[in-house]
């Protein structure tokens, strides 16, 4: 079910590859170190990911979309990866109100370990630069992009643990 060094092997074998270390400690235990950079160091997070977003209009339906864009360096594995609870959750809000989100996440069954969804960003050649669409039912003035630890289960634990331990934003701005 947590695959994530499975799927930086998948990245390392591809012969497109540029720049990306030839094991996980190469860059998690950077210069030997024993810092573990990842979600648990949310500055470490927001330094390194960046995210850019527009407002498009669809040109056959009309309907208002959000895109997010996300490029992420040196990068072995999906965007979030790791323990199944993990979720990345963009959020559009117009005059503070909700008017769009989505999610990245994967989901699976566990009972039989099979695979229900996944929309993960993937990388390719050793780096991530993918946008990610979602409609709108008006034209945001404000974004959000929230890294959650807990995922599907985080209502079961909103009191019990402090927010910091639940989720933290990644970008918390304008939408383009």
């Amino acid at each position: 079910m947590q695959d994530t060094y499975g799927e930086f092997r998948e990245q390392t074998s591809d012969s497109l590859l540029s720049g990306l270390t030839a094991s996980c400690q190469g860059c998690h235990f950077p210069a030997g170190s024993h810092s573990l950079p990842g979600p648990l160091q949310q500055d470490w997070m927001r330094r390194r990911i960046r995210i850019e977003f527009r407002q498009e209009t669809e040109t056959e339906t009309g309907l208002a979309m959000v895109v997010a864009r996300f490029r992420i360096p040196r990068i072995g594995h999906a965007f979030p990866t790791g323990d199944l609870f993990r979720t990345v959750r963009l959020a559009a809000y117009a005059r503070g109100a909700l008017v769009g989100k989505t999610m990245l996440h994967r989901v699976v069954r566990v009972m039989d370990r099979k695979l229900m969804a996944d929309s993960r960003l993937e990388p390719r050649g050793g780096s991530l630069d993918q946008e990610v669409y979602f409609t709108v039912s008006s034209p945001p003035d404000r974004c959000t992009v929230t890294y959650h630890y807990q995922g599907a289960i985080e209502p079961a634990l909103t009191g019990r643990l402090p927010p910091e331990e639940l989720f933290f934003y990644l970008y918390d701005g304008p939408c383009g």
